[in-house]
């Protein structure tokens, strides 16, 4: 995984299909998959900044403030129970420990999938 993937400008950040593909979740019949669009959306939807934002309504994405606020939601989002380890955990399936692979891996990962959620964030939010 190419952890240099950084955009700054709008315009530049992937769709939501291809943000979603650079995490992994983006198999629509998949279990893992759909949990993660329903756990991600009724977060974005249920969460509120301290100024009293709804996290859907984070979309200007060149505001110090907003991109805050998505940072806190994206790191309040990974910590929340079953998350990180659930998406991007360490072990496959059978129980090895996945190094070289260019699925995201949250402990190897970690800054590039908040990257990727907060960029996410503000594409589902326009």
């Amino acid at each position: 995984m190419d952890s240099s993937f950084k955009m700054t400008s709008p315009s530049n950040i992937p769709g939501v299909k291809d943000l979603r593909a650079i995490l992994h979740l983006n198999n629509p019949s998949s279990a893992l998959t759909k949990e993660f669009n329903t756990r991600f959306n009724a977060f974005r939807r249920q969460y509120v900044t301290a100024k009293g934002l709804s996290g859907t309504e984070l979309y200007h994405w060149n505001s110090p403030d907003h991109q805050r606020d998505l940072s806190v939601m994206i790191n309040r989002f990974l910590a929340t129970p079953n998350c990180a380890n659930r998406f991007w955990a360490d072990n496959t399936r059978d129980g090895t420990v996945e190094t070289n692979s260019d699925r995201p891996i949250y402990t190897r990962d970690r800054s590039v999938i908040k990257k990727i959620l907060m960029q996410l964030a503000f594409k589902l939010n326009l």
